[in-house]
């Protein structure tokens, strides 16, 4: 490749990259996990330190749950006893941690042993004990008597202003019935705002909460959720044949009926168009809600979608062309390199939307491919490829500028059902005028100049990651450093990207681990404050 042509990859290799001391990052000791299924949710951050809910697996592998503090000293308080979610009876689903108005709750689904009946509820933690108050929310409640029972039943997200909470999920349905899709609105004090349900068009049995990828809630208290819908009757199956889903958004709100858009249609007259990815995204300022989202069309150029969801999905969808740098770039591809498909800009996935107000907004996609093939032992399987980050400044219709950040990262397949999500992607804030990412990365990538000469690292055991950190200008696109925070085999860390948590004065706090190779070895969970510059 001839580089002084490519000047988005040429100005990324001359950005500063070097290897800094973590002197500025604050880690706790380690902190022995209860076993390898732990996981761990920071529930609420506050002045005096933060609040983590624990879920692992005892020694007779029953999971046991119990809320921990840590002050900014990283020293730990415990409750005096696991907390046991049950209410009269009832067993339910993982709890989850939200924050109301600073204070740390939990909240969850339990289904009734004695009738039919599922419940909502919500529960603030004793931060004296760190157990539960013996005050019980229940926010709602469904009966499903001869209706299937649905598996993951809700998940909640919150409005800008913080002044409501969605609760959403899968709702009992008949067998041969079409899924049905239920949300509540709740305020913080745990009034009902609104309760809607639609039924989607998808075979029984088949859509579940994880079919519903992102979810909004604007300060008016209109709800928007953009699901995947598959059409056929066994999603296993055409996962493992390749078929592809559909994306739907849903619009729920307090005036009027649900409604549904299938997001292929509005990209009409292109037919034969294929929505790769989508994101919701509200504007703060004019709280306009828009679905922004990647498509390709079969042996031609790829590109992006911009749609506004406040015109009762009258409106056609804003088409925008990748820049020119970049289709020069894809062109410019050695012809080898091209058969590999998950390199290709028709693979970019939109992950993280960052609205700018009047200066339009930042979205960082990836380069992510799954592979998913059937061994006669595990079973189906996913190999997952992460590789490049694009991240372009959109305003109207127009990439002003784009900018392109070459890694190669894998997971998956080998026997792992389930991907370990935590260790790969990056973690993206906004701060001081710079738009900053965090990603694991092997050692050998790092003073790469060839992208195509990078390695890829295998994060089931990221054995040679290293925590990279880049800054890029907002204004002009302009990559200013990258840097090596930290290595796992120097300091023992391993971090999850996803895991970060921005704090209100823009520092980090950071969750990881220090990863156990085998069964023997016990494995640590560790936590960072980044104070930066």
């Amino acid at each position: 490749m001839n580089w002084e042509r490519c000047p988005l990859i040429w100005m990324i290799i001359v950005g500063t990259v070097a290897t800094a001391c973590c002197q500025k990052i604050k880690w706790s000791a380690n902190y022995e996990m209860s076993s390898i299924f732990n996981k761990n949710e920071i529930i609420q951050v506050t002045r005096d330190g933060f609040y983590v809910l624990e879920q692992y697996k005892d020694a007779n592998y029953y999971y046991q749950r119990k809320v921990s503090f840590y002050d900014w000293n990283f020293n730990k308080k415990e409750g005096a006893n696991t907390i046991d979610f049950s209410y009269h009876g009832t067993k339910g689903s993982p709890p989850q941690g939200i924050s109301i108005e600073e204070k740390p709750y939990v909240w969850g689904v339990v289904n009734d042993e004695n009738k039919p009946m599922k419940y909502l509820w919500l529960n603030g933690i004793d931060t004296g004990t760190l157990d539960l108050n013996k005050a019980t929310y229940f926010i709602d409640s469904v009966g499903y008597e001869e209706l299937i029972n649905p598996k993951e039943p809700f998940r909640s997200c919150r409005s800008l202003d913080q002044s409501k909470i969605l609760f959403y999920g899968e709702q009992p349905h008949r067998k041969r019935a079409t899924a049905n899709l239920g949300a509540l609105l709740v305020d913080v004090e745990m009034k009902q705002v609104w309760k809607k349900e639609i039924s989607l068009p998808q075979k029984a049995g088949i859509f579940t909460t994880d079919d519903v990828v992102d979810a909004v809630v604007s300060d008016a208290g209109d709800a928007y959720l953009l699901c995947k819908l598959y059409k056929g009757k066994d999603k296993k199956e055409e996962k493992k044949i390749g078929t592809r889903f559909v994306y739907s958004v849903v619009y729920m709100g307090k005036q009027g009926s649900p409604k549904a858009i299938d997001t292929l249609k509005v990209l009409s007259p292109k037919d034969s168009a294929i929505v790769v990815s989508a994101k919701l995204s509200v504007d703060p300022s004019t709280g306009k809600v828009i679905c922004i989202g990647t498509y390709k069309l079969p042996r031609k150029k790829a590109g992006l979608f911009s749609l506004n969801l406040n015109s009762n999905f009258s409106e056609q969808p804003v088409v925008i062309d990748y820049p020119s740098e970049i289709l020069e770039m894809e062109a410019k591809i050695p012809r080898k390199i091209k058969k590999r498909k998950h390199l290709s800009l028709k693979n970019y996935k939109i992950k993280s939307v960052f609205e700018q107000s009047k200066a339009g907004r930042i979205l960082v996609a990836e380069q992510h491919y799954v592979n998913a093939y059937w061994d006669k032992s595990e079973g189906r399987q996913e190999l997952h490829e992460l590789n490049n980050l694009l991240i372009a400044k959109v305003i109207g219709d127009q990439v002003e500028w784009a900018t392109v950040l070459p890694k190669r990262q894998k997971a998956g397949g080998e026997g792992y059902t389930n991907v370990p999500e935590k260790l790969y992607s990056f973690y993206a804030c906004e701060r001081g005028g710079y738009l900053h990412l965090l990603y694991n990365e092997l050692k050998e990538n790092l003073d790469v100049i060839d992208e195509f000469q990078l390695k890829k690292g295998y994060y089931n055991k990221p054995k040679n990651c290293h925590l990279v950190h880049c800054k890029i200008n907002l204004k002009t696109g302009t990559l200013e450093s990258k840097k090596s925070i930290l290595g796992l085999k120097e300091d023992g860390i391993a971090i999850y990207p996803k895991a970060t948590k921005l704090l209100e004065d823009g520092n980090l706090l950071l969750l990881g681990e220090k990863p156990a190779y085998n069964l023997k070895e016990p494995a640590y969970i560790r936590f960072g404050h980044w104070t930066w510059e």
